[in-house]
């Protein structure tokens, strides 16, 4: 985002588009949230080209704000907040991957936008979900209690919720949730 220019901005479509990254993967178009197209807006000042955070630096080599910059202030800013060392700018990426993946469970879709060229790296941001496992269990439990599948003659009446017996075949899972 530090290199990112008025031009290549996309209004309609809502993306930013990185036509100098070091691979081909990453040249790629990015999504931009409401969010962040009010607050660009706000920023845009009636400019269609340059720098979208120019440096302030008279002699910047670069024309834009630099990363070492930014991760100065960012860590001069935790530290007056009192936040943990271990809270780093690049906690941020993360943070987005992770949330794209969970939310959207299109893992192509969020290794195009983080510019990964193959499925492991972006596997990483996807976290364990036992609060899904749980809920896809209690769900089949809730189903096998009020379907129509009925216990053989001397078993127990709990015998599907319990097992997980499948409603589909006579198959269990022996994942115990109740």
């Amino acid at each position: 985002m530090l290199k990112l220019r008025w031009e290549h901005l996309d209004w309609l479509q809502k993306t930013a588009s990185n036509p100098s990254g070091k691979t081909e993967r990453a040249r790629r178009l990015v999504p931009i949230s409401e969010r962040m197209l009010t607050i660009l807006g706000q920023r845009r000042s009636g400019q269609n080209q340059g720098w979208v955070f120019p440096s302030p630096k008279k002699s910047s080599r670069t024309g834009h704000f630099s990363l070492s910059t930014v991760e100065h202030q960012f860590v001069d800013a935790r530290r007056k907040a009192g936040l943990p060392e271990a809270l780093v700018l690049y906690c941020a990426r993360h943070t987005y991957a992770t949330d794209a993946l969970a939310r959207t469970r299109n893992m192509a879709a969020v290794m195009d936008t983080m510019g990964h060229a193959n499925v492991q790296s972006t596997m990483i941001y996807q976290h364990q979900g036992l609060e899904q496992i749980r809920g896809a269990i209690n769900l089949r439990n809730k189903e096998n209690q009020s379907s129509a599948i009925k216990p053989s003659p001397g078993t127990e009446s709990s015998f599907g919720q319990n097992l997980g017996q499948s409603r589909e075949s006579d198959a269990l899972a022996v994942a115990v949730s109740d």
